[in-house]
């Protein structure tokens, strides 16, 4: 609380004893010229800073029974404007005494500062702090006192109780920004923790999909392999070191692509169609080794490019179709057997039919040559020859 920007602290004083309400009224609430005489009276040493300079004001509430005086804080509570500094009576001649009245007070605020004042004190402090803790704030005043010992005391404790109150600010703000620095920092982490967990599921899947490959590309029929720009081979599967030859994958990779012809003999092609990136698709090769029979092979190739656009790598697979080229040669050669077959039966059906047609007409006209020999001499070779063919 401020007035004219000077601090202004609210003081409760309790004390069956009219005369000292309003004796602590006049100390606390003097003016300042008023104050600065009564300063005066306690000379500092010379030297000493001004003991008015930034002086507090006081707000006094005066009451004299103990009941008033816990109603007093309440209220002060419920409007936000507590006490700095309670000044209770010991004993007070009606009604509950200071002590029960500090205990009230203590159980609603506790950060008041109390101060005990009494003429005769037959409770001791040891007894005092356990009923109205914390020590730390509770004072003992005894009376009579002197006007610049109340109100420095009050200036102290209520500097004392500005500051604890600062500090409670302070670390209510300090709380506050911990606790959204740490929600903060529990959302990065649950972001982390999340971020982590689906690598982690992307990670599983890759392996699983890798597995996968692997499974495919070292067990397919088919002989898999990846060369690289020179057309040396730099990976491959069983398949494919079984399709050449060779005891291993590992003995496979020494292969040569440049090695392979296309069916009509030509090898060069095929590198430069995969250096351009090309897809090629049904090929028909033809691999050849020393004396050996060449195998023949079908087989697709990609060419994979790099950020250069340069020839990466060469991806791709063989099946040997040796045998089964030998099967379809060997179905051709049926197949045209079979239109022989079928040509010369459908002649030899043909040729049947003219030549009974001729020998029908041989036979007629051999019935009516029996009185010219010549005819039917020529006749009967013609009958001959007809049989000789029909059979």
């Amino acid at each position: 609380m401020s007035a004219d920007g000077q601090t202004v602290f609210r003081v409760l004083a309790l004390d069956d004893e009219p005369g000292m309400l309003t004796l602590y009224r006049d100390i606390l609430c003097v003016e300042a010229e008023e104050a600065s005489v009564l300063e005066a009276l306690f000379s500092a040493p010379e030297g000493a800073p001004d003991p008015g300079q930034d002086r507090p004001q006081f707000e006094v509430t005066l009451c004299a029974q103990a009941e008033a005086a816990v109603d007093r804080v309440r209220e002060a509570l419920e409007q936000g404007r507590p006490f700095a500094v309670a000044l209770m009576d010991v004993r007070l001649a009606e009604g509950p005494d200071g002590i029960w009245a500090a205990e009230k007070v203590r159980a609603m605020d506790r950060d008041v500062e109390i101060v005990m004042v009494t003429a005769y004190a037959d409770v001791t402090l040891r007894e005092l702090n356990l009923r109205i803790p914390p020590p730390e704030k509770l004072l003992f005043l005894h009376k009579p006192f002197r006007p610049q010992e109340l109100r420095q005391l009050a200036t102290s404790l209520c500097s004392k109780w500005n500051t604890e109150s600062q500090l409670r600010e302070l670390n209510a703000t300090l709380t506050q920004r911990v606790a959204a620095s740490t929600r903060e920092l529990n959302e990065a982490n649950e972001h982390l923790r999340r971020d982590i967990e689906e690598r982690a599921q992307v990670m599983r899947r890759l392996q699983a999909s890798e597995e996968r490959y692997r499974v495919l590309f070292e067990e397919d029929i088919t002989g898999n392999f990846v060369a690289g720009p020179d057309g040396i081979i730099q990976n491959c599967n069983e398949s494919f070191a079984r399709l050449f030859g060779y005891a291993s994958a590992q003995e496979a990779r020494a292969f040569d692509f440049r090695s392979l012809e296309s069916a009509q003999g030509d090898s060069g092609p095929l590198l430069d169609l995969a250096r351009d990136g090309r897809k090629l698709r049904d090929l028909e090769l033809v691999y050849r080794k020393g004396s050996a029979s060449p195998v023949q092979l079908i087989g697709s190739l990609d060419g994979v490019l790099g950020p250069d656009g340069g020839l990466k790598e060469i991806r791709g697979y063989f099946h040997d179709v040796t045998e089964r080229r030998k099967l379809e040669e060997q179905l051709r050669q049926a197949q045209k057997m079979e239109a022989l077959g079928t040509l010369a039966g459908g002649i030899a059906h043909d040729f049947n039919n003219i030549l009974g047609v001729i020998m029908g007409y041989a036979e007629i006209v051999l019935t009516g040559a029996a009185k010219d020999p010549g005819l039917e001499r020529r006749v009967r070779e013609i009958l001959a020859a007809g049989s000789r063919a029909r059979d």
